[in-house]
């Protein structure tokens, strides 16, 4: 199983080294497959809406190369500094995260729990509790009857995220940030949450950065 989660990480890796290495065609008439791969793997929890209608109009190979570079650029915390802390924060996570939460034929970094790694890293506190909601049981008709589902709560105290991540959650008036999850055996979805997730990319980016 780890051997499988690493070899869906090695692809993310791999669909980046392909668009690096098609630099010396960078004037093609097309965006290459390993650029729409990158676009299509973790890196799509990081995107903006924006960014992502912006990319899947390029048309050169030029053009998809420039426009990841920008991308980092934006989220880099130490503009001028050689190295990203954020990238490298993001491919540790995706990388955790198709080591721990893949799903039969989904890595782990495209499932609900892998995104929250990857935007909000790993949960300081755990939680599990258990809630009976409805089913519809075709031996009844119409009659609903109850199933008891195993909840998994992810808890963040806000003082422990990073500064503008803090300030979008604090207008909210919220000490805690917590993602509810329903585990259904063999895969995990998200149940509660959504919301501030969506809100979490845009706090990413360097404000004198925003597209």
């Amino acid at each position: 199983m780890r051997a499988m989660a690493n070899q869906r990480h090695w692809t993310w890796l791999l669909a980046l080294t392909l668009v690096i290495g098609c630099s010396a065609n960078s004037s093609g008439p097309k965006v290459t497959a390993g650029a729409r791969l990158w676009a299509a793997g973790p890196v799509r929890w990081l995107m903006l809406p924006e960014e992502s209608s912006r990319f899947h109009q390029l048309s050169t190979n030029r053009q998809a190369l420039e426009f990841i570079d920008e991308f980092w650029r934006r989220r880099d915390p130490t503009p001028g500094e050689l190295e990203n802390p954020l990238r490298v924060s993001f491919f540790e996570r995706a990388a955790a995260a198709d080591r721990f939460y893949g799903e039969k034929e989904t890595a782990g970094s495209l499932t609900d729990r892998g995104r929250t790694l990857i935007l909000l890293g790993h949960p300081p506190i755990l939680r599990t509790r258990r809630k009976a909601v409805p089913r519809l049981d075709p031996a009844l008709g119409d009659q609903a009857n109850r199933v008891w589902v195993r909840l998994l709560i992810w808890a963040y105290p806000i003082q422990e995220l990073p500064p503008r991540v803090q300030a979008i959650l604090e207008e909210r008036e919220l000490t805690e940030l917590t993602l509810t999850f329903v585990d259904h055996g063999d895969r995990t979805t998200l149940l509660e949450g959504e919301r501030f997730l969506k809100l979490i990319p845009r706090a990413l980016v360097r404000p004198e950065a925003m597209p």
